[in-house]
């Protein structure tokens, strides 16, 4: 143990043959080479110590504290402490660990000098949204670069054993919290994950959030999720539900690991077409009906893509595309003004690169037209639609979507 300087006021009493000690003082630039740990500043208070065993209660705080576990240096954090000491070895007491700009959390604290064996307890505490961003970083989990917590409390329980590796298992509970990606937004969000570290970090438990409002404008309500993280840089969310357009929306498993998302499917079911169309915004286009659609999902270098995804009515409905310029000219598309389908159905491909295609079935009959002779009409669309899933999930731009790549070509 070595010390830059010291400060000590004490009264020293015999005591039944015993040296006794009342007084406060102060280390400066305290180093504890076998604990890797060190400290600015340690202000110390002691009462009824005894000096020949050093047994007694003390206080200690910390400024400026900075240890090393497994090779991880930890700061941004000092100890506030009431404890007794027994034969200058065991340790047992109270008090708080304060965040440097974060919370104050209520701790307990167990430990032997000599065997470097310590177990903190953490009683449970709340913590607001603005300073879980503060602690996570201490922790070295760095939040997604534009995720910020707006609302919510957290509470925060467990347990700490420090040896020569750090085990832990904590309880994190957090309540009504709201956060936004960009122009994405997620309100009324609750989770229970239980979390434990032990070489690696795991990390289990449901996710519900009650409204979701994607960048791009398609509202998600009644969110639920298992998430578990089996280590730093890799997630996984199963059984994913949530409702959309008046329908579900509900993807089995969605992984995350190595800076890449695996491939997946999103499944759709009883899908407003009135409410897509409307999302849609195609000058001249309404229906009516209801769809089931499934979507594979892949990540490629340059982005998401959909490969094959397919969907189909679920019942009858109906379809109208009214443009004066272009119905005039075209029997088919008068037909489409007033569309009495029976079965729709089709497929839709989504390249990386903005590429897309869309194929159509239609059964059905115009009963203005023809007498409402049965007509089949098989439609193809295609075009350019660049980074659809940014545009949808993160900017809510599809122009500014289609200026970065108009410059990065």
């Amino acid at each position: 143990v070595t010390a830059g300087g010291l400060s000590v006021s004490a009264d020293i009493t015999s005591i039944d043959s015993g040296i006794v000690s009342n007084g406060h003082g102060s280390l400066f630039r305290l180093n504890l080479p076998d604990m890797d740990t060190s400290a600015n500043q340690v202000d110390l208070r002691w009462q009824n110590l005894d000096l020949l065993d050093f047994s007694g209660k003390l206080f200690t705080q910390t400024h400026g504290f900075n240890t090393t576990v497994d090779g991880d240096t930890w700061t941004g954090f000092d100890f506030k402490l009431d404890y007794r000491v027994l034969n200058g070895e065991q340790l047992d007491g109270s008090g708080k660990i304060i965040f440097d700009d974060g919370p104050e959390l209520p701790i307990e604290l167990d430990g032997n000098v000599v065997s470097n064996l310590w177990k903190v307890t953490l009683p449970s505490s709340s913590i607001k949204a603005g300073q879980v961003s503060n602690l996570l970083k201490l922790a070295k989990i760095d939040l997604p670069k534009h995720l910020k917590l707006v609302n919510g409390v957290l509470e925060i329980q467990g347990e700490i054993i420090l040896d020569e590796e750090v085990k832990a298992t904590m309880i994190f509970n957090g309540r009504q919290f709201s956060a936004s990606i960009r122009e994405s937004r997620a309100d009324d969000g609750d989770f229970s994950f239980k979390a434990a570290l032990e070489q690696e970090l795991s990390v289990d438990g449901p996710i519900s959030i009650e409204t979701v409002s994607l960048a791009g404008g398609i509202d998600l309500t009644q969110l639920s999720t298992e998430l578990s993280v089996t280590r730093a840089d890799s997630l996984t969310m199963q059984d994913i539900s949530a409702n959309i357009f008046e329908g579900q929306l509900h993807l089995a498993t969605l992984q995350y690991a190595d800076g890449e998302i695996a491939d997946t499917r999103a499944e759709f079911t009883h899908i407003n077409l009135n409410r897509v169309l409307a999302f849609a915004e195609i000058d001249g286009l309404d229906g009516t009906g209801y769809l089931d659609a499934s979507f594979p999902l892949s990540q490629k270098p340059s982005g998401m893509i959909i490969n094959n995804g397919t969907f189909n009515s679920t019942g009858a409905g109906r379809l109208s595309y009214v443009k004066e310029a272009v119905v005039a000219a075209n029997i088919g598309m008068q037909a489409l003004e007033n569309f009495h389908y029976k079965q729709l159905s089709g497929t839709i491909n989504y390249k990386a690169d903005g590429e897309y295609q869309i194929s159509i079935r239609l059964e059905g009959s115009n009963p203005d037209l023809y007498e409402g002779y049965p007509v089949i009409f098989n439609l193809s669309i295609n075009g350019v639609m660049p980074a659809l899933f940014e545009s949808m999930f993160i900017t809510g731009s599809f122009e500014e979507a289609i200026l970065k790549q108009v410059k990065s070509q």
